[in-house]
């Protein structure tokens, strides 16, 4: 299981593929859920997953939407 869900630990094919997998109907998943899935061991998961998506969303492979509890949701972009 990944510590800090660096490049070497973890591929970012790898961590969309969890995205994937985490999912809901539209293909939003949370940083949390997707830290969940993977098993990432660190004292703040959600972060690791959260700060790989924002590098991803930078190069427009991934987009972002807030939902109505102010958690950060995730997709690949088409």
């Amino acid at each position: 299981m990944p510590n800090a869900l660096t490049l070497t630990e973890f591929s970012d094919r790898d961590l969309l593929y969890a995205l994937e997998e985490s999912g809901n109907e539209e293909g939003f998943a949370s940083s949390r859920e997707v830290a969940l899935k993977i098993g990432v061991e660190h004292p703040h998961p959600a972060q690791c997953v959260g700060s790989r998506f924002a590098w991803l969303k930078r190069f427009g492979i991934m987009e972002a939407k807030v939902d109505k509890d102010g958690e950060m949701q995730w997709r690949l972009n088409d």
